[in-house]
Parts: structure tokens; C-alpha cells; sequence
């Protein structure tokens, strides 16, 4: 009995996967309005039925997706070990990662997703903010207050110096990327991380 309940278990989360896995397939390909739950069910080859038996309704569905894969992917913050870094390295780490991600294909999918349902779908794209770019938002602030114990930085306000680090990291490459104009090196994404940690440092310093 107990290896039955075993393997029930797994095959239940299979099939939530398989689900999960036929939703962001169809939403990045055809929008939030224009799937339908019987998409998802043929995709995933599962019955409509055994859909509702794991998620209330769409709005549910893509709620979930959306804190999956806000989960799955490996956020800049995530790795407490950064914060432990030297100021300037954990800045250069923390840039790179982040930049990194926003111009990914998975990134730029997500979010080109989000901004299309964005309008009739306000709370959806709430969902996706609250669950990546606010939580990685307030890790920052947290960080860059604490950097004020050391004798070198100045930073009064640390959210909205985490609003200006984002700001210039982003930089042109992830409306580049986001408008398929082009895809950032690896190079370029370093070089552009080190002079604007660099900026960022000389302008929150207690010298200035």
C-alpha cells in the first residue's frame, strides 16, 4: 500500500507538471485570453476535468505558472553567499545575474507575456511583479542598507537606490533584447555591469 500511494504521488505531480509545462507553452504562443483551458488539457494529455482537479480556474493556472517559474528561475539574490562578497564583487555579481536574466530567452519571454495581458489582465501581471522583480527589488534595499555600516558608503535612501542600480543595469540591453533588436554578449554584459557598479559606487560614497 505504501508503494502504491508512492507512485499515485508521482504520477499526480507528472501530470500537474504536464500541465504547468502545456500552459507556458501556449500562453508565450497565443496570450492569456486566446487559451483555453481544453488547449492546455490537449497539449498537456490530460482530461479538462483533471485540470480543475489541481487548479480553481485559468486565473489560478496562471497564477501558479507564474510563482513556478518565478522559483525555478535562478534569481540574482537568491545565493546568500553574495552578500558575504566584498562590496564592489557582490555589486558585479548581483548586476551580471541580473542582467543575465532579464535578457534570456525564458526572461524576455515572461515578460513580453506579462505586458500583453498586462491591460485586461491587471492582477495577473501584479502576480508576476510581486513574485520577481519586488521580491528581488527588497533583497537589494535590504543589501545596500547594509552596506551604510561600512565606513565607505552613503546610502539614505537604499530603495531607492535599488530602483537606480536596476535602472542602470537594465541599461539599453533589455529593451534591445525585448524589442528582438539584439541579444547582449556575455562580454558586453560584463563590460557594461563593471562601469555602472563602478558609477553606482562613486556616486553612493562618503567622498562624494
Amino acid at each position: 500500500m505504501y508503494i502504491y500511494n508512492m507512485d499515485t504521488k508521482t504520477s499526480k505531480n507528472s501530470k500537474k507538471d504536464a500541465i504547468l509545462k502545456a500552459a507556458k507553452q501556449l500562453f508565450i504562443a497565443n496570450g492569456f485570453n486566446e487559451t483555453s483551458m481544453l488547449n492546455i488539457a490537449t497539449t498537456a494529455n490530460v482530461s479538462k476535468q483533471t485540470i480543475y482537479t489541481y487548479f480553481q480556474n485559468k486565473e489560478n493556472l496562471f497564477q501558479e505558472l507564474m510563482e513556478n517559474i518565478c522559483a525555478q528561475i535562478k534569481c540574482p539574490m537568491d545565493d546568500d553567499k553574495i552578500f558575504n562578497l566584498p562590496a564592489e564583487k557582490a555589486l558585479n555579481t548581483i548586476g551580471v545575474n541580473l542582467l543575465t536574466l532579464l535578457t534570456s530567452k525564458q526572461g524576455i519571454e515572461i515578460f513580453r507575456l506579462v505586458i500583453s495581458e498586462s491591460t485586461n489582465n491587471p492582477q495577473l501581471a501584479k502576480i508576476f511583479y510581486q513574485n520577481g522583480p519586488a521580491k528581488n527589488h527588497t533583497k537589494l534595499a535590504k543589501y545596500l542598507n547594509s552596506l551604510n555600516k561600512l565606513e565607505k558608503f552613503n546610502i539614505q535612501n537604499p530603495s531607492q537606490a535599488a530602483d537606480y542600480f536596476i535602472a542602470i543595469i537594465q541599461g539599453k540591453f533589455h529593451l534591445q533584447a525585448l524589442l528582438n533588436i539584439k541579444q547582449p554578449s556575455e562580454k558586453e554584459i560584463a563590460n557594461h555591469v563593471k562601469n555602472s557598479v563602478c558609477g553606482f559606487i562613486n556616486y553612493y560614497s562618503r567622498n562624494i
